[in-house]
């Protein structure tokens, strides 16, 4: 009702237009740190505040949030907690984790791949010194041959019967 009542003022010009969606993933950030213990609160509020929230912004370059960036978000944050939870069920802490242990955690349910940035953060800031976090170069979207060579390829492919099928169709799809 409150978010129905805000949008209606917002319409009709009584309060400023705001991203509804961020600014209730910023409050559900808020409400989800003050239910954390105090250390887990200090570093995954500040990972929030000053990496998630300011990458969020950047990308949607003044359009709305959609529904799937927040929903996404929310239990990124919900996971990050989880990940720091489980490292103080297991002795640990973000500072003392090594990379056996963050790949048991990823590797027990795959949903919680999505601690990964926060990984990459907290090594980039030196959080993490047990933490190796690599990264993979992009090859580029586009090719290197030419349209007439590409096409010259497919024919070879398409029509040499001593190429292996397995090896022709993988051919296709490279």
């Amino acid at each position: 009702k409150l978010r129905y009542f805000r949008r209606t003022l917002m319409s009709a010009g009584v309060l400023p237009e705001i991203d509804v969606l961020l600014h209730d993933l910023e409050t559900y950030g808020t409400r989800l740190l003050a239910t954390l213990p105090a250390a887990h609160s200090a570093l995954l509020g500040r990972f929030f505040r000053w990496h998630m929230l300011p990458l969020i912004r950047r990308t949607l370059q003044d359009r709305p949030m959609t529904r799937g960036t927040f929903s996404a978000r929310r239990a990124q944050l919900r996971y990050i907690a989880e990940l720091l939870q489980w490292l103080d069920t297991h002795g640990m802490t973000i500072e003392t984790v090594d990379q056996p242990a963050i790949d048991r955690f990823v590797s027990a349910d795959r949903v919680r791949q999505q601690v990964g940035p926060f990984v990459t953060w907290a090594v980039q800031e030196r959080i993490a010194p047990n933490v190796a976090v690599t990264t993979i170069r992009s090859r580029g979207t586009g090719s290197h041959l030419s349209d007439p060579d590409l096409a010259a390829i497919a024919m070879q492919v398409f029509t040499d019967e001593s190429i292996p099928l397995p090896t022709r169709l993988i051919t296709l799809f490279a």
